[in-house]
């Protein structure tokens, strides 16, 4: 898929298991049973701004994953009508990149999936 063309050629890495999250620590449990030293992609809405639960939710991946596991928020931008995605807006993406590092967490990172 071209999902998985974009996290490819932006992380060198295919998609693995896939987890549909709701953002909720108690019904995404099934997240946080990944075996130890696995790395994580969180993708989001990148047309929206980074709100506060995001965040907290991220922080709670930290603490579910342990601190050896990488945590890689992979923006896509809004859906356009006929298939692929709009690029990412360069000032909403910085500002996902500031409120991630933020957290001040080394194994968590932003990047933008340019998916088209």
């Amino acid at each position: 898929s071209t999902l998985n063309k974009a996290v490819y050629d932006k992380l060198h890495a295919g998609i693995g298991d896939a987890v549909t999250v709701t953002l909720d620590e108690d019904e995404d449990a099934a997240l946080w049973n990944v075996p130890s030293g696995s790395s994580a992609l969180l993708l989001l809405e990148g047309w929206s701004p980074c709100t506060g639960e995001q965040l907290e939710y991220i922080r709670a991946m930290r603490e579910k994953l342990g601190p050896d596991c990488l945590i890689v928020v992979g923006l896509i931008g809004k859906p356009q009508p006929g298939g692929g995605f709009a690029h990412l807006d360069k000032r909403l993406f910085s500002d996902w990149k500031h409120k991630i590092s933020s957290l001040r967490d080394p194994l968590a990172d932003t990047v933008s999936l340019d998916v088209n």
